[in-house]
């Protein structure tokens, strides 16, 4: 009986001892999860440059919002800002619908603009700091609205190492010529709000990105950007290598440009499984030829096909 006893301490140590360990060892790994969370959100930020809208309206409808939703952006360059009767209350509903509702957005507020643009960003991820709207010199129904804002760690403090962003969502005239007083006017007012002579001189991560309605990265407009300070590289593609982002697939329309500051944080844009679907210079999205379409849920494979979807969403990736 003696024995006995003894074995059934022994056993109850060994049980409370194990048991001890497999609390600690699921502790260990909650704190783990919770690291590798916290190191994910504060290092991936995606931003993308979306002219989605569709139909005859020049307005977001499902194709649109499907795509954007599967992306998962955190900051969004948006044209043809429009949806439903443009109120407050239907513009916050597209923003819920693809983006989520813990975004917030600024979209140029002139009345007579018929085809706005915004800044669309994760309140979570960015503080706002400041927006405001640019008037285009050569084109009276878009503005260039801007937003700086700074990023946050997870805890919602900002975070001190980290410069400010700050970005410019473009649609640009479809004529060359006008496009390129466009661009040139961009950029000084750029270098007007930051009180320097030269882009390479602004400390903040700068972005231009939208629709620049060029043929090519060789265009005149895009070199206008480019010998200003801002990069074209990388160049995203889609599954089968192509950079062209009009839905014909023959014209490269739509860019994200970023200065060398930015540049250097670039990282792979990557969907799941990474396997099938990581892009080391981003990506441009064809929902038509992307595979497997599962991983940027709810698109469907016609979205970029619909009627009236000219254009195609192009994504960039950032450590910040």
């Amino acid at each position: 009986p003696r024995s006995r006893s003894r074995h059934a301490k022994r056993h109850d140590n060994m049980f409370k001892t194990t048991t001890a360990m497999r609390k600690a060892a699921l502790m260990l790994l909650a704190m783990l999860m919770t690291l590798l969370m916290l190191s994910e959100r504060t290092e991936s930020v995606r931003v993308c440059a979306s002219n989605l809208s569709s139909g005859n309206d020049q307005a977001y409808h499902e194709a649109g919002i499907n795509q954007l939703r599967g992306l998962n952006v955190t900051l969004a360059a948006v044209q043809e800002f429009n949806y439903g009767n443009n109120s407050p209350a239907a513009l916050r509903s597209f923003v819920d619908q693809a983006f989520g509702p813990s975004y917030d957005f600024y979209r140029s507020d002139n009345t007579t603009y018929q085809i706005p643009n915004g800044v669309v960003f994760d309140r979570n991820r960015f503080r706002l700091m400041d927006n405001g709207t640019w008037h285009s010199p050569v084109i009276f129904n878009r503005g260039f609205p801007y937003t700086r804002l700074h990023p946050l760690l997870a805890d919602g403090s900002d975070d001190k190492s980290s410069p400010s962003l700050f970005i410019v969502s473009l649609h640009l005239s479809t004529q060359s010529s006008k496009q390129t007083v466009e661009a040139q006017r961009v950029v000084e007012l750029i270098q007007e709000y930051y009180g320097v002579n030269s882009l390479t001189q602004v400390t903040d991560y700068l972005i231009v990105a939208g629709d620049f309605n060029a043929n090519s990265g060789q265009s005149q407009v895009v070199r206008i950007f480019v010998e200003a300070g801002l990069l074209d590289e990388p160049v995203p593609v889609d599954q089968l290598g192509d950079s062209t982002t009009n839905q014909p697939r023959s014209k490269r329309h739509d860019f994200v440009l970023q200065n060398q500051l930015l540049l250097a944080t670039h990282q792979p844009t990557v969907f799941r499984p990474a396997s099938l679907t990581t892009y080391p210079d981003g990506l441009v999205l064809d929902t038509r030829i992307f595979t497997p379409i599962s991983a940027i849920f709810p698109a469907q494979q016609g979205d970029t096909g619909v009627d009236g979807m000219q254009h195609l969403a192009v994504v960039k990736n950032y450590a910040i």
